[in-house]
């Protein structure tokens, strides 16, 4: 078990994002000049992607990196290689691990006292890199992370919405939606149902692009409906340098990771034994809603 102590709360979410099942036509040609922080983005076109073929590249890929590591037996090699083939495996491979929420935030987020619970997979797929965050690096440099937040509960018994509003985000034009909220180029959004710690829920994409990278950014959020309501937010970063790749190697790397990210999501849980903090009136509000 860990103390969750870092400042991971979800005072505010951006939940942009896309995704399906299949192949989608993105194709968008901008022939405009689009400025965004001192660059240019002239002609810009996503195309249609293969995904079948990405993912068999980037298992191919895999298997190259990890043939090229050193490793204790015979039996490590081989998870390895039925790891890159299949990444589900780096699921089966890994552990449990149960975060305490340290009290003080665990106040923040509602609770007297609240832990959780996800799959770590396989550490030569992830790596932890800080308080329910993990990370892959690939050969060719695309990055992608997984945050896992602290539950929130609804101490102030608001209303839940259960579906997520997005259409303020537009398509083939600037949004300020980028990580601090600076301008990028927005070329698709969508949303989709999604499992998220157990519960149904909702998955958020948006496809973007700055001055320096390709990302795409997947948002998952569901609720719990004890009390007043618990709410779940995990937060994937799939980005590259533009110098690294493109986006048809982005959009490849993403589906090839996607059913693992997934399972990792769809079976963190909360654990038994929280305890919520007393309803409170909002702020200025001469009642709780």
């Amino acid at each position: 078990m860990l103390a969750f102590t870092g400042n991971m709360l979800m005072a505010q979410v951006d939940m942009y994002d896309i995704t399906t099942h299949e192949n989608v036509n993105v194709k968008k040609n901008i022939n405009q000049n689009i400025h965004v922080g001192g660059a240019i983005y002239e002609n810009k076109t996503v195309t249609t992607i293969d995904y079948g073929a990405l993912a068999e590249a980037n298992a191919n890929m895999q298997r190259l990196q990890f043939e090229r590591q050193q490793y204790e037996d015979e039996k490590q090699r081989r998870m390895a290689l039925e790891m890159a083939a299949n990444p589900l495996k780096a699921y089966d491979y890994g552990y449990n691990l149960t975060m305490i929420v340290e009290k003080k935030v665990a106040v923040i987020c509602g609770f007297k006292r609240v832990s959780y619970t996800y799959r770590i997979p396989n550490k030569d797929f992830f790596y932890e890199a800080g308080d329910g965050i993990l990370e892959n690096i690939s050969a060719n440099g695309i990055k992608t992370e997984i945050i896992i937040y602290a539950p929130i509960y609804n101490i102030y018994n608001q209303k839940i919405i259960e579906k997520p509003d997005i259409s303020f985000i537009k398509e083939d034009t600037i949004n300020n939606v980028g990580p601090s909220g600076e301008p990028v180029y927005v070329y698709k959004k969508a949303l989709v149902k999604s499992m998220v710690f157990g519960c149904t829920g909702y998955k958020m994409t948006m496809i973007w692009e700055d001055d320096y990278q390709y990302c795409i950014t997947d948002n998952y959020q569901s609720h719990m409906y004890d009390v007043n309501g618990i709410s779940f937010f995990v937060k994937v970063r799939t980005y590259c340098s533009k110098e690294d790749a493109d986006f048809e190697q982005l959009e490849g790397r993403r589906y090839y990771l996607r059913p693992l990210i997934e399972k990792i999501i769809s079976t963190a849980k909360i654990e038994d034994g929280y305890k919520v903090c007393k309803t409170k009136t909002l702020p200025n509000s001469d009642k709780t809603k």
